[in-house]
């Protein structure tokens, strides 16, 4: 399964669990997947008009607010993922099946986290379940 996930998505679920740790947290949970997003994904957000440092800003800071960071545990400790981002991964898969795509690239990952029931608030103003179809739309022409 992971031959199927581009370079770029790789790199969000390291840097997931890099940001996992920075919280403190026992696992990878849907919203360090976000915050990873905002690292390897900066291109995508530009499609939506989040490309800018103040609305990357902006998204951190509402997470950060949701879910406060607690003690740091340092990055070297390897984290699993939660049942919520086993189930982002597994709507990204489907993001991508529904796209008739092979790979599962960091734009399949962003459109899977507000299928999430536990996903964060933050998302909401880049990719809400309503905008979902509109956001597809903007993704295939990437």
């Amino acid at each position: 399964m992971a031959n199927r996930y581009t370079d770029d998505a790789m790199k969000t679920t390291i840097f997931s669990r890099y940001e996992s740790s920075q919280f403190g947290s026992a696992c990878v949970e849907p919203h360090h997947l976000l915050l990873a997003l905002l690292r390897a994904g900066k291109p995508l957000f530009a499609v939506w008009s989040l490309d800018s440092h103040e609305a990357w800003m902006s998204i951190r800071a509402e997470v950060e607010r949701t879910f406060p960071p607690k003690v740091d545990w340092g990055p070297s400790k390897p984290l699993p993922l939660s049942q919520a981002s086993k189930r982002v991964l597994d709507y990204a898969i489907e993001e991508a099946e529904h796209m008739g795509m092979f790979h599962i690239g960091v734009e399949h990952l962003l459109l899977g986290i507000p299928r999430e029931e536990l996903a964060p608030g933050a998302v909401t103003p880049c990719c809400s379940p309503k905008d979902r179809f509109r956001l597809r739309g903007k993704t295939y022409r990437i």
